[in-house]
């Protein structure tokens, strides 16, 4: 997961956005899931489409107190299903 994180940080633009899109889950936040990382500026010729289904976006800053505070909000959210 983190080589995946790098290779968008190498292509570094100041304050570009960057989507964490985790899908396919086996079970729950607990089980098996695929991750694909997005960036406003195109880092190869992959496109991504969101199925037309229910989903969540979680903001953050790029910072691992940031992130560890948004996996803590889906998480909790998570506990409730």
């Amino acid at each position: 997961m983190g080589s995946l994180w790098r290779k968008t940080s190498d292509h570094k633009i100041e304050n570009e956005v960057k989507y964490g899109i985790y899908y396919q889950y086996e079970s729950n936040y607990r089980g098996d899931y695929t991750l694909a990382i997005a960036a406003e500026t195109p880092v190869s010729n992959e496109k991504f489409v969101i199925p037309n289904q229910e989903y969540a976006v979680f903001e953050c800053l790029q910072d691992e107190q940031s992130i560890g505070e948004a996996w803590k909000k889906i998480w909790h959210l998570k506990k409730k299903f």
